[in-house]
């Protein structure tokens, strides 16, 4: 897509997480947007590896390192090729929470500069650096900070659109919901005759570990044939199952879109009190995968096909039945609308009329 359809040029922050990466790669390489795997100078490796020191935020939860004012001159200037304002889309909170400065930097570069902070994980995951924030923000901000359900009314008068994938926690907090899910095709859509795996979990046990060892076990019991790859369990926790794999690192997004297309379905567990769908949902659609959730709001999304989705609460009204049943490809939809410059043309959209986003 070219550079004149949008009016602003983009900088698009926190992108390391190898899977954030790929599932934005229609992004890269345009001369109006700036990728960044976490904030700029991207090409100066020593200078970012003292940024990410010096924006740490477990450094900063013991002492609150001064001076990162220094930063926002190489953090907000994309080198762009014209002099169309600048959308900044934060991935996560910490840096708008850890300096709110930033953003009142980003106002007097051009009055017409935009921010945007896209969460896709729960704000809950913000608590170590509201924590850290509380007691050793700058004094001016401590009367926003007195709990941390304020928090977000700080970056509200900051920022100039706050989403979220979670229905529950746009509701909670007052933000826009945003239903839509951004993914690249990483891999050929595959109809095999056969598969190696019906039932697959890949992911950080969490909150969640005594529901998937349930899952896991009763869908052996139904001769489910599973691929659960769980990272970080402890060593007492683990159970000794066919079809469990326990790591204690992440392993390349391209090898777990490897073997989404091996298995037959994709097991999708929200965190506690999560609302939202998550990567699985994705996963299941673009790569025609069926998808067994327990995201009790998924039925309400609209790319929610029942022919190719179940839901469930526990293990034992899991329908083991559909999850070894072939496939129905002819009837499935594509999945078009996940480009990731959907969700910039969306942004385009709010800033130009305030619409764009779902209603709650």
């Amino acid at each position: 897509m070219e550079s004149k359809n949008f009016k602003y040029n983009y900088i698009l922050y926190n992108m390391e997480n190898g899977y954030k990466w790929q599932m934005y790669a229609e992004l890269h390489n345009h001369d109006f947007i700036r990728m960044c795997r976490g904030a700029p100078p991207m090409n100066e490796p020593l200078l970012h590896k003292i940024h990410k020191l010096h924006w740490s935020a477990k450094i900063n939860k013991k002492i609150n390192l001064p001076f990162k004012k220094l930063w926002f001159k190489k953090m907000t200037d994309g080198k762009f090729k014209d002099n169309k304002p600048v959308c900044y889309i934060l991935y996560g909170g910490q840096y708008a929470i850890r300096d709110p400065r930033i953003c009142d930097y980003i106002r007097k570069l051009n009055p017409e500069n935009k921010i945007a902070l896209h969460y896709r994980d729960l704000l809950k995951s913000e608590e170590k650096h509201i924590e850290m924030l509380k007691n050793k923000i700058a004094l001016h901000y401590r009367d926003l900070m007195k709990s941390e359900s304020k928090y977000i009314d700080m970056l509200k008068s900051k920022i100039d659109v706050i989403y979220t994938y979670d229905k529950g926690e746009a509701e909670k907090y007052g933000i826009k919901y945003d239903s839509s899910y951004v993914y690249s095709r990483l891999a050929e859509v595959s109809e095999p005759e056969s598969f190696d795996y019906d039932l697959l979990f890949v992911g950080y046990a969490k909150d969640r570990l005594n529901l998937i060892h349930r899952v896991l076990e009763r869908a052996v019991e139904k001769g489910v044939r599973c691929k659960f790859i769980l990272v970080g369990v402890k060593d007492e926790d683990k159970l000794n199952l066919p079809g469990v794999e326990y790591i204690n690192s992440t392993i390349p997004y391209t090898e777990v879109v490897n073997y989404v297309n091996r298995s037959r379905c994709i097991l999708e567990l929200t965190q506690e009190n999560a609302e939202g769908a998550t990567m699985r949902t994705a996963e299941a659609i673009v790569y025609k995968r069926k998808l067994l959730t327990n995201c009790n709001r998924a039925c309400e999304r609209a790319d929610f096909n029942p022919l190719q989705m179940r839901t469930f609460t526990c293990e034992d009204d899991i329908d083991y039945q559909f999850i070894k049943d072939p496939i129905p490809y002819s009837k499935l939809s594509n999945a078009e609308n996940y480009s990731p410059f959907s969700e910039l043309l969306r942004l385009e959209k709010f800033f130009s009329t305030g619409e764009g986003f779902d209603t709650i």
